[in-house]
This record gives C-alpha cells, structure tokens and sequence, in this order.
C-alpha cells in the first residue's frame, strides 16, 4: 500500500512537471477579448456585420503574429495556420496579402532554425521588450514582425482606395506607407497584448523580457505607461484638447505616479510585488476601456469601420 502511494504521488509530480508554465493568456482569443474591451469597452463585443468581425479578427491575428510565437492551444506549435487564415482573410476582404513568408516571422525559421532556446518565455526577448525598444538581440527580425501589424491595420482602416493588384509591392509601400497615426495605433495594440501578460504574471520569471508598466533601471525600455501616453497623443492628435482625451492623461498620470510610489526604481522581483504587479495592469485595461471606446468614435479611421 505505501509503495502504491508513492509510486501514485510520483505519477503526480512528474505530470506536474510536465506542464508548461503559463507566462501568457493561454489562448489566443484572451488578448482578443482583451483587444475588443478597450477598443469597444466589451469582452463580449458582437459585431454588426460580418465586414466587422473579419476587420477586427484580421487586426487581432497580425497582433498576434507580430507578438507571439505559438498557436492558441499548443506551447510547441507555431503560429502558421493563423498566418495561413490571415492570407487567406486578406484577400476575402479584397486588400493586399503580407508579402513576407511565414519563414521570415517564424523565430525558428529566420533567428534560431534548430528552435533551441525558443519557448514560451525566452521568445520574449525578440517581439516583448516594447515597440520602439532599442536593443533587441535581432532588430531586424522585429521590424519585419511589426510590418505584419501595420500592414494589416494600414489596409483595414486607414487606407481608402486599394492599388490594382498589379502594382509592385516596393511600390504599393512607398506611396501607400503606413501612416504615423497608423504606426502609433499599432503601438496601443501592442501594449494591450503585453497588458494581458502582465496580468497573467504571478512570478518574477514571467516578467523576464516584458516591457514593465513603468521604466526601471533600464532605460531602453520606457515602459508601458510612457509608451502609452505619447502614442495616445498621435492616435488622437485631432482631440488632445478635449475634456475626455484630458481625463485619460491625468488618469495615466495618476496611476503611473501610484506605481512610482510603490515600486521606485526597483524591479518587480518578488511574489507580492508581482501579485500588485498583476492588479496594476488590470487597473490600466480598466482605465483605457473608460476612455477609449469614446474617442475611437470621433476618429474616422476607426468609426468608418465599427
């Protein structure tokens, strides 16, 4: 009986073991629903019209592609049948596919094609460290990961007139660039897939390569909250003098300002500082679900489109 018992509890440890910590939402459709909250103010958002839903659904994708580096169900399986179902959406909708390979955003494909030191933490170090982060291992590598986001948000909001299919691509990118406003939504977008990783991040080791809500000791990273607040002002450059664009900066303000207090220079490197690490990044989601959705509304990129 005392040997059944152990070789029972044994069983249990090595399954334990077996498991992949969670460093991130373990589904895709989290940072969906995390996507739909602050841009509509619902997780539950449902979409008028199906032009709607694939408009969205394509943003939420390139999100994930430029960011991630495994599928929604799997810490081993790569991300190729979003990429595949994002082509393929592209063209249902009648605008221009990626022209870039799987290949070249694949972290195993075009920086470590053994995949060794690739899982679900260390692949941080390439695509996590912030949008405009200045020391990533391959900058490279994520300029051409953060083309898959502004690509698709380019041609799903903010460009009016599609080129006939037969203009050159070197072309279509020249005349047809993503503009800064474009450039400085995507970073919002950004932000708020790393948000739901913060969120998810009970130790200090699945804070490893994530931008922090506020700048540490490492200047390269400003920090979420400071990446926020410049980007918002080009997002929103037609309404940084309204009384609710006003409110959302002093909210950031105010809320950046309570997270000096409690952390200082100094990391998030224990439990409990992770655990209001968590609740923090939580309170941030909050606050751009307040704000946001209101002024999404009076900016024609985004209300032509929801």
């Amino acid at each position: 009986m005392k040997r059944r018992l152990i070789a029972v509890v044994l069983l249990v440890a090595l399954i334990a073991g077996s498991v992949p910590a969670a460093y991130a939402h373990p589904r895709q459709a989290e940072h969906d629903e995390d996507l739909k909250y602050v841009l509509f103010g619902s997780r539950d958002k449902h979409f008028d019209s199906e032009e709607e839903r694939r408009a969205f659904q394509a943003i939420a994708d390139a999100a994930s592609l430029a960011i991630d580096q495994f599928s929604s169900n799997s810490s081993s399986q790569l991300k190729k049948d979003t990429y595949e179902d994002l082509q393929a959406s592209l063209q249902d909708m009648g605008l221009p596919q990626l022209s870039v390979g799987f290949g070249s955003i694949d972290l195993n494909a075009a920086v470590s094609a053994d995949g060794k030191g690739i899982n679900a933490n260390s692949h941080r170090k390439y695509t996590h460290q912030g949008w405009n982060y200045r020391d990533y291992p391959n900058p490279k590598f994520w300029e051409t990961r953060q083309q898959v986001l502004l690509h698709v948000a380019n041609w799903t909001l903010f460009q009016n007139r599609v080129p006939p299919s037969w203009l050159p691509a070197w072309v279509r990118n020249r005349f047809y660039a993503p503009s800064e406003q474009c450039e400085a939504f995507c970073t919002l977008i950004y932000c708020v897939h790393l948000l739901g990783d913060h969120a998810v991040a009970d130790s200090p080791e699945k804070l490893k390569y994530l931008e922090p809500l506020i700048a540490h000791s490492n200047m390269s990273a400003p920090g979420i909250i400071t990446e926020l607040s410049e980007q918002l002002q080009v997002v929103f450059v037609s309404q940084r003098y309204s009384w609710r664009f006003s409110a959302m900066m002093e909210d950031l303000s105010a809320l950046e300002f309570e997270i000096e207090q409690e952390f200082g220079v100094g990391r998030v490197d224990t439990a409990e500082k992770c655990s209001l690490n968590q609740k923090h990044a939580e309170r941030l989601l909050n606050l751009l679900a307040k704000h946001l959705p209101e002024l999404l509304k009076n900016e024609p990129f985004f209300s032509a489109h929801f």
